[in-house]
């Protein structure tokens, strides 16, 4: 399946199923913003509404990563507040063609409904050379040996859910991958103009405890303009939503080198 036709499988169906009052109380809520114990409903509404944009989003930090592995090389992502699959589902479509070797993708995700809906569309989409596997926390997880690691924040960091817990965890995490093999961390979050949004920013957090952590990184910073695919309502395909202004770069792209 390519990417629409898992999405018309697995997601939209789900979605249609929600009820008018359901759907209008996501949306009062939402915003993107999905805490671990909302109702199934804003999960279902959030994975519906932004899992193309998200994806996208993540296709372009690919490209601006640029190349990082040679043939036979191994990699492990571990996507941090993993929604339904958006960073994984970004990888399949980047190397198309197929990467050098085997990938593993761990998903963390705290939404119970949203690691499902992830399950559901990978199992759809994903390629034979992508191993996907989701957890609950980044605490414990199962992590292979591989040549590469890649700890991806995919609009995650502007989360009212994301704790302090959180963030030490997250630097305890890339220490551990650190100590295994060459590790990347990259972030993406909105540009915005919002003073809400930039009083949710975690960004300066995760920084202090990467290195209270005794980590020492290289941060390369730059910014992209997207214009946003939105799913329609009542039919089949995309809305394209143009951002705004044709110089205004709304997805921050920061790439942490250890």
């Amino acid at each position: 399946m390519n990417y629409d036709e898992a999405f018309n499988a697995t997601l939209r169906p789900r979605h249609d199923l929600l009820s008018i009052e359901e759907i209008q109380a996501a949306e009062r809520r939402r915003n993107g913003r999905l805490l671990r114990d909302d109702p199934e409903c804003y999960a279902m509404v959030d994975a519906f509404k932004l899992h193309r944009a998200h994806t996208d989003a993540f296709k372009l930090a690919l490209e601006e990563r640029g190349p990082f592995l040679a043939q036979g090389q191994t990699v492990c992502v571990v996507d941090l507040g993993a929604g339904a699959g958006n960073v994984a589902a970004a990888l399949v479509e980047a190397w198309a063609s197929g990467p050098p070797t085997k990938l593993t993708y761990i998903g963390v995700e705290p939404h119970s409904l949203m690691r499902r809906l992830g399950i559901e569309f990978l199992r759809a989409f994903a390629p034979p050379w992508l191993e996907v596997a989701f957890a609950e926390t980044a605490t414990g997880l199962s992590i292979p040996r591989a040549d590469h690691y890649l700890v991806t924040l995919n609009y995650v960091l502007q989360q009212p859910g994301v704790t302090e817990r959180d963030l030490r965890d997250w630097a305890a995490l890339v220490v551990a991958l650190h100590s295994m093999g060459r590790t990347c961390v990259l972030c993406l979050s909105p540009n915005s103009i919002s003073p809400g949004l930039g009083e949710l920013d975690r960004t300066e957090v995760l920084r202090r405890e990467m290195s209270a952590a005794g980590l020492v990184f290289e941060l390369h910073s730059t910014s992209r303009r997207m214009d946003r695919r939105m799913p329609r309502q009542d039919s089949r395909g995309w809305i394209v939503q143009p951002a705004r202004g044709a110089d205004w770069h709304n997805v921050r792209m920061e790439r942490y080198e250890f």
